[in-house]
């Protein structure tokens, strides 16, 4: 019984109202679905007249349902809500299929599907719900007229008055759903406005010139105040504030938890510890992180300091601001230090920064790393034949099979104009075993790059020309531990065995062999 109870209720997502009314919805159609079906089945076998694929097919629409009920239960609704869509229009057009007949009462079910539509999608639904039935209809009709369903069976009985009489309590439950939650609505809303009218009236003549003052400042100010019993409510909040939290004044001072909910779940941890130390503590509140809102995510600096109160409690006098856009430029600016424009690959900056890493994690680590050198043969020939546009789409597409030769914890880098370097760190604790490794990914490298490139180069007019291009690469790598030689050395290294590797032909991977090789 606790079970069935279970799967009766709706489910329930906490801090977010929106998606448990839309599963309260969700629930409702479907266990009404799974009741009708059933129902109708009950009909179908007591009339003994309805063909057992259209029971078939009730059954499945069950089985169905139920798996969509455990979408909404896992909180997958949108998916649940797409698929119940689905599967009621299915559903219909398959049971009127298999009696034979667009006559039918199931057929009348149309209508109501589509009344579902709009209720879970609103006017999108509504509109996308009518094209989909019309054409279902039509299809139906047309099937029907060319004798290309089965023999329907027209006479009525038990089964019928069983279909209707379910069909009546399904219609005359979605109405009062409609009804009922209408009314709920303008409740709702009245007593909204009611709130938001006795509110502004109390704070109007004592903000106006306040609110004249705060408007000319690019950022938002609030007051909150916390009381020694550990509550807090926010007593003044200017407009530019509440648009920065993206709620209004007035649900703001209704109840403080509403910035909180505004925090990104990732930070929010840190704004509530930052928060409860700056109250605990009565030191000044600062805080940088993103808020997210109806799908939008934006960067806020709040920064708030305490002035205590002769009863005890504590004004927290603060300020809100949009960073949103600097912290954009910052990282584009950091992109821009330290990535490739063209591949979006880590630069020789970043490379290094990560050498260094490798260098002092095999120190403590006792393992190989491996710094691996290559050139692109015949990619001067590409650019002076084809123009600089081709030569940057084969730099992308060897960035692709670069980084699909590796490992995620490897860095693959753009060193510079044709040359390209992949730092492959925690290898084997052994030198020989490492440079076997290092072996089989600088061949496996070597291979993929050597394969053709075919490069769509787009002209004006959007013409574009495929061109086959062949490129092979000189590869050069060396292998080395810890700090047993400069970072220096390590690329000095790296770069005279890839030039040993175009002395040798190209197209090859030579190995560092100095005799005081790192």
């Amino acid at each position: 019984m606790n079970a069935i109870t279970r799967w009766l209720v709706p489910p329930v997502f906490e801090g977010d109202e929106e998606k448990t009314r839309r599963a309260k919805l969700v629930n409702m159609i479907a266990i009404s679905c799974i009741a009708f079906a059933l129902v109708v089945m009950l009909g179908a076998l007591l009339g003994g007249k309805t063909p057992i694929s259209t029971l078939i097919i009730d059954l499945v629409a069950c089985g169905l349902i139920l798996q969509i009920l455990r979408w909404l239960r896992s909180g997958r609704v949108t998916l649940a809500r797409v698929g119940i869509v689905i599967v009621g229009l299915v559903y219909l057009t398959g049971v009127t299929a298999s009696l034979g007949t667009i006559r039918t009462p199931t057929a009348a079910i149309f209508v109501f599907w589509v009344l579902m539509t709009g209720l879970l999608f609103d006017l999108r639904g509504i509109v996308l719900g009518t094209i989909a039935a019309s054409l279902a209809v039509w299809g139906l009709i047309v099937a029907e007229n060319a004798g290309s369903l089965r023999q329907p069976y027209y006479g009525v009985g038990l089964t019928q008055w069983i279909t209707l009489t379910a069909l009546f309590g399904f219609t005359s439950g979605l109405t009062y759903y409609i009804i009922q939650g209408t009314t709920r609505a303008l409740s709702r809303a009245e007593k909204e406005v009611a709130e938001r009218k006795q509110a502004e009236q109390a704070l109007l003549s004592s903000k106006k010139q306040y609110d004249d003052l705060v408007s000319k400042i690019p950022f938002g100010t609030y007051i909150l105040r916390s009381k020694q019993d550990g509550s807090f409510a926010l007593v003044y909040v200017s407009p530019k504030a509440a648009e920065l939290f993206n709620a209004s004044e007035q649900s703001l001072l209704a109840d403080a938890t509403v910035v909180f909910q505004t925090i990104h779940p990732d930070d929010r941890d840190t704004f509530v510890k930052l928060n409860q130390e700056g109250i605990e503590q009565l030191r000044v509140f600062e805080w940088s992180g993103r808020t997210q809102s109806e799908g939008k995510v934006k960067f806020l600096r709040i920064e708030s300091s305490p002035d205590r109160q002769a009863n005890g409690d504590v004004l927290w006098h603060g300020i809100v601001e949009d960073i949103t856009e600097r912290r954009r430029l910052e990282d584009e600016v950091r992109q821009l230090a330290f990535h490739d424009t063209v591949t979006n690959l880590p630069n020789r900056r970043l490379l290094l920064d990560h050498l260094n890493q490798a260098m002092a994690a095999s120190k403590r680590s006792g393992r190989y790393c491996a710094l691996i050198f290559l050139d692109l043969d015949n990619f001067k020939l590409l650019n002076d034949t084809h123009g600089h546009e081709a030569g940057d789409l084969l730099l992308i597409e060897v960035t692709r099979r670069l980084t699909n030769s590796v490992r995620e914890v490897d860095t693959v880098s753009r060193f510079g104009g044709d040359e390209f370097a992949v730092l492959l760190s925690d290898l084997n604790g052994d030198r020989v075993g490492s440079a076997k490794e290092v072996q089989i990914v600088a061949e496996k490298i070597r291979v993929k790059l050597a394969e053709p490139y075919l490069l769509a180069i787009r002209h004006e007019g959007n013409t574009v020309t495929t061109v086959e291009h062949r490129c092979s690469a000189s590869i050069g790598a060396v292998v080395f531990m810890n700090h047993e030689c400069s970072q220096d050395d390590i690329l000095r290294r790296a770069d005279t065995a890839m030039y040993q590797a175009k002395d040798a032909g190209r197209n090859t991977v030579v190995f560092h062999q100095a005799t005081d090789e790192v």
